[in-house]
């Protein structure tokens, strides 16, 4: 499955962290007039059923930390419904399901069970076994995002907690551009959400560092004034035949250089076209490539301050 149903997922861990995750699920939805689902997940990673006992003291004790327990239950539910209430202000269906397990396996499982157009996920909290690896557990095991878009057969949106004033969702779409199925599929995905919302397409083609053009000094960074090279002025045309397949829509197209990394330039790109989103493929690699090294994409993630959607292949 490939992510085909009319239904969003956000995992809501009714955090204010969150909070940006789900108003910027419901924007989606709205454009796309898709149903969006608020996943609670109750994290019960380590924890296990109260025992039973026959002495009264400890009865008293079992029983009075169960009634904590399903209070707690009790108020998360509540939360969820008042999410989904304010979801609906916005004028979205709405749903919504609580679960339990780990966070980022209950909302994958669910996420396949409806065949999730996509799934957004925000700035979950560390799980048990997380906290206890500290540093080491984050760069070897990821956070909850990053373990959602490595695995999810589904594109995944992660949205990082806002800094700054608040801005109107999916006016600029950038897209990063490298001809390949993966990032056709990405523009489609970024120009249906574009159009529905209203907004308009960047699209941007990055050559690598220390690309040379005919000359024996780099090209800058800015293409439109580099000298005329085979690969560059071929990299412009391709970007420019896409741009044209795009109907209905405004769309930039821009053509740069890495300074540093491919990461960074995407960065910088974003933050210099004032790029409210920002939509890249991610090639499938090997089982050693997704548990440690990362790639441009899981780089993107840890790193943007804008919503980012992966579009894996």
């Amino acid at each position: 499955m490939s992510g085909t149903t009319d239904r969003l997922l956000v995992a809501a861990d009714l955090t204010e962290a969150s909070d940006a995750a789900v108003r910027f699920s419901a924007a989606v939805a709205k454009a796309l007039a898709i149903t969006l689902e608020l996943v609670h997940v109750v994290d019960s990673t380590g924890s296990e059923p109260l025992p039973e006992a026959t002495d009264p003291a400890v009865q008293v004790y079992l029983a009075e930390l169960q009634k904590r327990l399903d209070e707690r239950r009790d108020s998360e539910a509540m939360g969820l419904e008042a999410e989904r209430a304010r979801v609906a202000t916005f004028g979205v269906r709405s749903e919504t399901r609580m679960l339990n397990g780990r966070v980022w396996e209950a909302v994958l499982t669910r996420a396949k069970e409806v065949d999730a157009r996509f799934v957004v996920v925000g700035p979950h909290g560390k799980g048990p076994g997380e906290r206890v690896l500290g540093a080491l557990g984050e760069w070897l095991l990821g956070s909850t995002a990053d373990r959602v878009v490595r695995h999810a057969s589904c594109p995944v949106w992660v949205v990082p907690t806002p800094s700054g004033e608040p801005v109107t969702p999916l006016q600029r779409i950038m897209v990063a551009v490298d001809f390949s199925a993966v990032s056709a599929r990405a523009i489609g995905i970024a120009a249906d959400l574009a159009r529905g919302a209203g907004g308009e397409l960047h699209l941007v083609h990055i050559l690598p560092p220390g690309y040379r053009g005919d000359s024996n000094s780099p090209c800058p960074d800015d293409l439109t004034t580099a000298p005329s090279t085979i690969i560059a002025n071929d990299a412009k045309a391709r970007v420019h035949r896409v741009a044209q397949g795009i109907e209905g829509l405004t769309v930039h197209e821009s053509v740069r250089v890495a300074g540093h990394s491919i990461h960074d330039e995407l960065l910088l790109a974003a933050k210099e076209t004032g790029a409210t989103e920002l939509v890249l493929g991610s090639h499938s690699r090997s089982v050693l490539d997704q548990l440690v090294l990362g790639n441009t994409a899981e780089r993107m993630i840890k790193r943007a301050s804008i919503p980012t959607l992966v579009v894996r292949g």
